[in-house]
């Protein structure tokens, strides 16, 4: 896209020309890579997602047949209802209890009795409370839904699969931040030089200038040359309309922003 200028939320595209300013070599990789699994084990029942697809926050991508764990939620609702009317009973003995012995008919003993099985009634009607509780957290994380406006990038559930994350998490699939890329490139200190995140930056890839924003300035040194300590820089853009741009890409990096 020679000579073409993009315009759009953030992002400026022009063609390349020659260089004005020292140029980093960089490579392009994702915003928040995350790999999700589920929190549960089960058999895998559905994946409505392929990799390439771009999903909104909140879209299920994977989901395990849900049948066992929705019958538990049933089984700890009902727990829970029973132990309500247990605990109201009892609150109503125990108030029957205290008439009886503020009017000296019953006996210290019986007194105590009365609170203690108000005491147990309690405890009882908490414990069908948590454990409603999590019935219902098991039977949301037996399905994967994206944290964020999202890119696909891999799945590897598949209908059928058997889960076992007892011990930890399988990542069934793959997502990235939609829309933003970063390149990642090494530099010397000297080029750094008032370099700080939220600069602006220029980010040249298949042809395009990008503008975008440095997000971090490394202090430790990652690699080493002849002329001294290297350290990495990131860059965050706004991908551009057209073919997608992917990770391991190379591109050219500019912090001084300044045209080409």
């Amino acid at each position: 896209m020679k000579g073409a200028a993009l315009v759009g939320a953030g992002l400026v595209a022009l063609a390349m020309g020659p260089a004005a300013a020292a140029e980093l070599t960089g490579t392009l990789d994702w915003v928040r890579r995350t790999e999700l699994g589920t929190l549960v084990s089960g058999v895998v029942a559905a994946v409505p997602v392929r990799a390439g697809q771009s999903v909104a926050a909140g879209t299920e991508l994977l989901r395990l047949d849900d049948r066992g764990f929705r019958a538990r939620v049933a089984e700890a609702e009902a727990a829970v209802a029973k132990a309500r009317v247990d605990f109201e009973e009892a609150e109503r003995e125990d108030g029957r209890a205290a008439e009886l012995y503020d009017r000296t008919v019953l006996s210290d003993h019986e007194r105590q009795l009365a609170a203690i099985d108000l005491e147990a009634a309690r405890a009882t009607l908490q414990a069908a409370r948590a454990q409603l509780t999590q019935a219902r957290l098991d039977l949301e994380r037996s399905a994967i839904r994206a944290p964020h406006a999202a890119l696909v990038l891999r799945v590897a559930g598949a209908p059928g699969q058997v889960v076992v994350s007892e011990l930890q998490s399988m990542p069934l699939v793959v997502v990235a931040e939609d829309g933003r890329m970063l390149v990642r490139a090494n530099a010397g200190a000297a080029e750094l030089a008032g370099v700080a995140p939220g600069a602006p930056a220029r980010v040249g890839v298949r042809e395009l200038w990008l503008q975008g924003t440095v997000a971090e300035v490394g202090l430790e040194p990652v690699a080493g040359t002849g002329q001294g300590a290297r350290y990495e820089v990131t860059v965050v853009f706004d991908l551009p309309a057209g073919p997608r741009l992917r990770a391991g890409e190379v591109a050219t990096l500019r912090l001084d922003a300044v045209a080409p």
